[in-house]
């Protein structure tokens, strides 16, 4: 009696299918999980995939930059750091990083600060770190990071926040 219950249940809920043997309803992946398959693997030698995080909390010293500030001032591969919604916060070229940031409002382009590929920066404002940490997704051509960004004022005042560092061509 209580198996045809949870059968009808089952049933009814929509787990598994008239005639279908409960083995292979397990089987079914969600799609939440991906495809069980991947033909990019063969030609690109990876599967590109996204996990989708984002930063939980954004620092209100940082505004989102406005559009047609989003690009530095040299050409190519190009890299963004964004906040908890997405919206762009620094843009900087991977090639020869001179990132923008706006902060408290005001639009502040930093210039190369140390050895090339050191991720610091300087401007009149302050100083700019950008620290990169685990791949949180990866495409052909683009690749996403955790990231945390610290600005440290004139005054010596470091103001962090967290963010998704994107690069790409």
């Amino acid at each position: 009696m209580r198996l045809s219950l949870l059968a009808a249940l089952l049933l009814a809920g929509g787990l598994i299918a008239p005639g279908f043997p409960a083995s292979a309803a397990m089987r079914v992946r969600h799609p939440v999980h991906g495809p069980r398959r991947c033909p990019e693997l063969r030609a690109e030698g990876f599967c590109p995939y996204d996990t989708g995080w984002r930063p939980a909390r954004d620092n209100p010293l940082f505004s989102p930059l406005r559009p047609g500030e989003e690009q530095s001032q040299v050409g190519g591969p190009s890299c963004l750091a964004t906040d908890s919604r997405g919206r762009p916060l620094l843009s900087f070229e991977s090639e020869a990083p001179e990132p923008v940031l706006r902060i408290a409002g005001r639009l502040v382009r930093f210039r190369p600060e140390g050895a090339a590929g050191e991720d610091r920066f300087v401007s009149a404002a302050g100083h700019l770190r950008l620290d990169e940490g685990g791949v949180v997704a990866a495409a052909h051509e683009f690749e996403a990071r955790r990231g945390t960004l610290t600005f440290t004022d004139r005054r010596g005042r470091a103001h962090v926040a967290s963010v998704r560092i994107s690069c790409g061509l």
